[in-house]
Formats: C-alpha cells, structure tokens, sequence
C-alpha cells in the first residue's frame, strides 16, 4: 500500500487547515474523549457519530434545566486514531455538562455504552512518528527498509498510517507500533538507521504522552473521509449546534 499523501497544489494548505485547526481548537481548552464500552476498544463507530450528535441535541434543553448556568462551549476536535471522538471544552463545566448529556441519551445504537472520559483515560495505541525520504513510498517497503536496517528493533505489527507533511522531498510519517518496540526505542532514543542515513523516530505510549506536544498528539488525530470531503459542511454543522444552545439559554432566561 502506498503511503497516502496529499493531492498536489492544494496539500500543503489543506493539510496546515485541518492541523492547524486542531492546534487552534485544543490549546488551552479540557480536552475529552468520547468512547464506546461496548467495544473492546472503546471504539465508537463512525457512521453512528450523527445519531449520537442528534440525541444530544434532544437532551440539550433538559440538561440545561437541571443545571442552570452558562451554557456549555463544546468543539468536535476529531478523531483520535480512529476510534474516539475528541471534543474541546472551552470551561471545566461545558465538560460536565456534556458528560451528563450522554449519560442521559443511553444506547443510541444496539449495544452502545457510552462514556465520556478525561483525555489521561483514552484508549490508545502506542504511536510514532518520523521524518523519511519521499521514497521509498510503499508502506511495505518502508518497513522493510526499517526492519532491515534494524534487525534487533521488533517492527511484528507495525503499521504505516499515513504520511502527514511533505518539505524538501523529505514526508512526516506516522506507524503504528507495539509495546515491546518502546523499549528499544527508548533505549536508543529514537535513533534508528535508514537507507544510509539516521533518523530520529519520536514514539508515545498513551496520548497522556503527547499532549505537551499539540503537533505529536496532532499526528494521530484525524477526520472521517466524508469530514474532509465536507469540511465547511460540518463546520457550519457545529456552529449550528452552538446556536441551537444559546437559544436554549435564552428560552430558559
């Protein structure tokens, strides 16, 4: 599989929009996650994430009874490696708020048992991240050129994600890893031998790890296909949700 990467021309623009974006959204907010107990991943299935919005609206006004008060600001924030939903908070009660909000919409799909959790409790994969040559460009000869460059580094499971920059012929690659890569990563600082040069591979167990660095924790956030194909459409989305909850303060004043 080649490493996906952006489309000429409008890459380099599109790809600082949607990062930038995220940098933009978190810093300085609570942080949250959104997760499915129902899976043994926490994973919550993408195709159900407007059902669930749909609910929360449907609830938006009772809660706001119950707790009378500012009303919460609350930002989607994306994906984070797939599976949970991230949502920036602007106040530590918007985060309450939006925690007793899916406590109270319940299954909102068969199975579904969804939990709001602080971002130090997250499902995650270890990840990593590394500056390679643009080529060679197919995941499976990336880690084989990894492999066989480094024999004693266990790459069993590693996965090419994708690759998130391009500058100078030279592409911001991000894997999946295993744990019992972290030890020989850490023992040799992320240094590791590539073609016939060095690279230096930065690796973070848990997203607690990667939150003193937006872009590292950036790098393994991501947006639904159709999210990226209708950005300004969601973005319009989430500014009508906001809308919908201001009126619901000024029906309660």
């Amino acid at each position: 599989m080649k490493v996906q990467s952006p489309e000429p021309n409008r890459a380099s623009s599109y790809e600082t929009t949607i990062k930038g974006t995220f940098a933009e959204i978190a810093r300085g907010r609570r942080i949250i996650g959104l997760i499915d107990n129902g899976n043994f991943e926490g994973k919550i299935p993408r195709n159900q994430w407007d059902w669930i919005q749909a609910s929360l609206a449907s609830v938006a006004l009772e809660v706001l009874r119950e707790n009378p008060g500012p009303p919460p600001s609350c930002t989607d924030a994306g994906w984070f490696q797939g599976n949970t939903k991230l949502i920036a908070c602007d106040t530590e009660r918007s985060a309450l708020l939006y925690k007793w909000a899916i406590a109270k919409i319940g299954e909102v799909y068969p199975g579904a048992r969804l939990e709001v959790v602080d971002i130090r409790d997250i499902p995650s994969r270890p990840w990593a991240t590394a500056w390679l040559p643009e080529t060679p460009s197919e995941s499976e000869e990336i880690l084989e050129m990894l492999n066989t460059m480094n024999p004693e580094l266990p790459i069993e499971g590693w996965k090419v994600i994708k690759a998130d920059k391009f500058d100078r012929e030279m592409m911001m690659v991000i894997f999946q890893i295993n744990r019992s890569s972290i030890e020989h990563l850490t023992r040799c600082d992320g240094l590791l031998n590539y073609r016939f040069n060095k690279i230096r591979m930065k690796f973070y167990k848990t997203a607690h790890d990667a939150l003193s660095n937006l872009e590292a924790f950036a790098a393994a956030v991501d947006l639904p296909t159709d999210e990226l194909d209708e950005l300004e459409t969601n973005k319009s989305h989430l500014n009508e949700d906001l809308s919908f909850l201001s009126d619901c303060l000024e029906i309660l004043d």
